[in-house]
């Protein structure tokens, strides 16, 4: 659910700036509102974490809205 949330706003582009940053807020608050962090690597090379490349490729098309959901439901962990 969260990943198509996150999916759907980044493609709305209700903002003229700010797409993605909303889009990862939304599902991050979504998340932890019931219940779940995300747990994912940072690229020590690039300086650049999983939830930012997958973000990006997300508003780039470079994958799929499934791919994003199946990605979050990989890296959510519950805190509860």
């Amino acid at each position: 659910m969260n990943g198509a949330l996150c999916y759907f706003l980044i493609k709305a582009h209700a903002f003229m700036d700010g797409n993605k940053r909303t889009a990862a807020m939304a599902a991050t608050l979504f998340l932890d509102l019931n219940g779940y962090d995300l747990v994912y690597p940072l690229k020590i090379r690039t300086d650049i974490t999983a939830f930012t490349d997958v973000i990006e490729n997300a508003a780039s098309s470079h994958i799929l809205k499934d791919d994003l959901i199946e990605w979050f439901d990989q890296h959510k962990k519950a805190t509860k």
